[in-house]
């Protein structure tokens, strides 16, 4: 990517809920507090099937797809990062911990969440 180029990220290895669902307008909230308006460094990992950057986003430093996952703010979405055990590890602890969406028992997946609410 060039510097001071406006692209749209695909967050890679992080799935957030969906707007209408539990946790979604939460999830949304924090990662604009964070980074609005402000210049991050994405490294680039891929492109989705719409030819979206799939990528890891940071600011000042921070891995903001770890962040996400650690505050419990999003899912580690481990059908596209099979290997990435840090993301795991952030997952587990937040659930154990019950950061974020992992305050209800069962939060439901937002990949669960697009599936039952297709039309």
């Amino acid at each position: 990517l060039k510097d001071g180029e406006k692209v749209r990220v695909r967050f890679y290895g992080v799935d957030a809920p969906e707007k209408k669902q539990e946790y979604g307008i939460k999830s949304l909230d924090v990662l604009k507090k964070m980074i609005d308006g402000k210049i991050v460094e994405v490294k680039e990992k891929d492109k989705d099937q719409y030819g979206r950057v799939v990528g890891e986003v940071f600011y000042e430093g921070k891995n903001l797809n770890l962040y996400m996952i650690e505050t419990g703010n999003a899912w580690w979405y481990k059908q596209y990062s099979k290997d990435n055990l840090e993301f795991a590890a952030a997952q587990e602890k937040a659930k154990l911990e019950g950061l974020g969406l992992w305050k209800e028992k069962n939060p439901t997946p937002p990949w669960e969440f697009r599936r039952k609410n297709k039309k």
